[in-house]
């Protein structure tokens, strides 16, 4: 998917993306490679609404966590969730 199409599939899924894209695409400069798998995967992840709601509320969890323990397993379960989001573009 080029960079065009991808903000398009942004803009038609999940427009609330479209500043993060913009400037992440700033941001990576000549990186292409890199920037498009992130906004991939963060593509992916924000046009299900179940899984966006899913990280953030671990995101969430993980502020309030009490243990060291407790934030590694949902950064555990958010890297597995943004893995799997990755893997389903291929």
């Amino acid at each position: 998917m080029t960079p065009d199409a991808l903000r398009a599939a942004i803009a038609a899924d999940c427009p609330h993306r479209l500043d993060d894209y913009d400037w992440h695409r700033d941001a990576f400069g000549p990186n292409e490679d890199a920037f498009l798998a992130l906004m991939r995967t963060e593509y992916a992840i924000s046009r299900n609404p179940t899984l966006e709601a899913r990280i953030n509320d671990l995101h969430a969890q993980a502020e309030q966590a009490e243990t060291r323990a407790e934030v590694i397993a949902c950064f555990q379960e958010i890297s597995r969730i943004r893995r799997e989001a990755a893997e389903g573009l291929k």
